[in-house]
């Protein structure tokens, strides 16, 4: 029995070298540690199902009556403002008005009311929107060649200047003058999108407009600040 010892004792210093990059002998590292594996029968598995759905239905009823308490109003207006996006004349700006109406609920006036903007088919980062600008422009930076009082076209500068909006038509016809040409300025699909919609809440029936809480806005929830007008 010594014998079998010694030999044991010698065969593993053998085998475990110092330096080697066997794991050590227990339980834990060695994968040893008692389990508890049960045995999927049809019984103790439908009892499981039937126990985790039961909770989750009544998670759903708590998330759907809360849910049925909101208020919605999704209002689509980009259409109604269609022939208000062209404006050539900076000292007479267009501006459209769109006027909407909660509907009579007495939770509009105890609840909290939040105000968002959805925008779809909107990808900022395509190929094609990112390069239909002009640096220049929306830099504020003087472009050469633009048609002034004496003049009814642009020339071939300002037509360079103006080429590198592509993907939008950088001109239309005067609307107040059919045989001339209007350039957009600046030009091209970023500035054109430039989202500057501003929202007011008004009370009904004394007409004063409710300030807007500044918190809990989405740039400021990333941790970013809100972006401002340069």
């Amino acid at each position: 029995s010594r014998s079998r010892t010694d030999l044991s004792s010698s065969i593993r210093t053998m085998s475990t070298p110092s330096g080697s990059r066997r794991p050590a002998d227990t339980a834990f590292k060695q994968q040893r540690l008692r389990a508890w594996q049960p045995i999927l029968t049809p019984k103790w598995v439908i009892s499981s199902f039937f126990a985790v759905g039961v909770a989750f239905i009544g998670i759903a009823i708590g998330i759907l009556g809360a849910s049925n308490q909101v208020q919605e109003l999704s209002l689509q207006y980009d259409a109604k403002c269609e022939n208000h996006f062209m404006s050539w004349n900076a000292s007479s700006y267009s501006e459209c008005i769109l006027n909407f109406t909660l509907p009579s609920n007495d939770k509009w006036a105890t609840s909290e009311v939040y105000v968002y903007y959805e925008l779809s088919n909107f990808y900022q980062n395509h190929r094609k929107y990112v390069q239909s600008r002009a640096a220049k422009q929306l830099a504020g930076t003087s472009m050469p060649g633009f048609p002034d009082s004496s003049k009814t076209q642009p020339s071939d500068l300002a037509k360079a200047s103006i080429s590198e909006c592509q993907g939008f038509a950088d001109k239309f016809q005067d609307p107040q003058d059919a045989s001339k040409e209007l350039y957009m300025y600046p030009c091209g699909l970023v500035a054109v999108s430039m989202f500057n919609d501003t929202f007011y809440l008004q009370n009904a029936a004394t007409k004063d407009f409710v300030d807007w809480n500044p918190d809990n806005t989405a740039c400021n929830n990333n941790g970013r600040p809100c972006p401002t007008n340069p």
